[in-house]
């Protein structure tokens, strides 16, 4: 169904400076597009030129700090930022070092130096994965990580704990949910800044596409669609990413939607099984 954007100028968009950070394919380019329609000023951080419109675009690689370093300066002056949307990742095919820095390194070293560029009371958007599901069970490890502030301290841990990496992804996920769970309360008392993120199932986007050369014969196949009966869309997924990081969800902040069709929670109650 086609949104007519102009009705929406109540969701805080219109005019509003916003930053999204991987926008060049998938669910970030769907977002950026979302917002650009809603009358944003839209800033594309990416590793390739977007095809959406934008007012700016800052090409970066999130594997090296001093690009991300250079970006984060540049954000900085041009004026306050209203929304932060990060959306960078990449796919479980590659190396689990590399998945490492870009999806949680890389995502989370861009967003602290741009948050002290945000004004009082805006949003943070952070894309990760219903990969990530049951984060809970591995809090003592997330936080041992999330405590370690340097970028280059972190990959050091990653590479002596092969263990705990392993493919590199669900890891990669997993911190993330952790991360915007344990920074939520301090931007809030410090800044009133909300930060929150999204946990998509399976969504039609490139990324998806390349994870298939990965996973067994028939995984997606047999992955159950209850809401939809079929994956979802670039678009619908961003359309959840625009409206939690919406000014007029103004009480919340630290947490985690799940965008994926209720598969997720399904699996852990035991009320739906892969072959459902």
């Amino acid at each position: 169904m086609q949104i007519v954007a102009m009705d929406l100028d109540g969701l805080g968009y219109r005019d509003a400076t916003v930053v999204v950070v991987g926008c060049a394919s998938g669910i970030g380019a769907a977002t950026a597009r979302l917002l650009a329609e809603l009358g944003a000023n839209v800033h594309a951080v990416s590793l390739h030129q977007p095809d959406q419109r934008h007012v700016a675009f800052y090409p970066t690689d999130l594997s090296e700090l001093g690009e991300i370093e250079a970006t984060a300066s540049a954000l900085g002056r041009i004026g306050p930022i209203d929304h932060l949307f990060c959306a960078s990742g990449i796919p479980v095919t590659r190396r689990p070092l590399d998945i490492l820095r870009i999806n949680y390194v890389g995502v989370r070293e861009m967003a602290d130096q741009i948050v002290p560029s945000m004004r009082e009371g805006a949003g943070v958007a952070v894309v990760s994965s219903s990969a990530a599901g049951a984060w809970e069970v591995e809090m003592p490890t997330l936080l041992e990580i999330l405590a370690i502030a340097d970028p280059q301290d972190t990959m050091t841990w990653f590479e002596s704990h092969p263990e705990v990496v392993a493919d590199g992804y669900r890891l990669s996920k997993q911190l993330l949910i952790a991360w915007v769970a344990r920074s939520a309360p301090a931007l809030a008392q410090d800044r009133r800044i909300r930060i929150n993120c999204t946990a998509p199932g399976v969504t039609d986007t490139a990324l998806v596409e390349e994870t298939r050369r990965y996973v067994r014969d028939g995984f997606f196949e047999s992955y159950p669609h209850p809401l939809l009966g079929r994956s979802a869309s670039a678009e619908e997924q961003a359309w959840s990413l625009v409206l939690l990081n919406s000014s007029l969800n103004a009480s919340v902040t630290g947490t985690t939607l799940f965008c994926d069709q209720g598969v997720t929670l399904g699996m852990a109650t035991g009320s739906l099984s892969r072959h459902h």
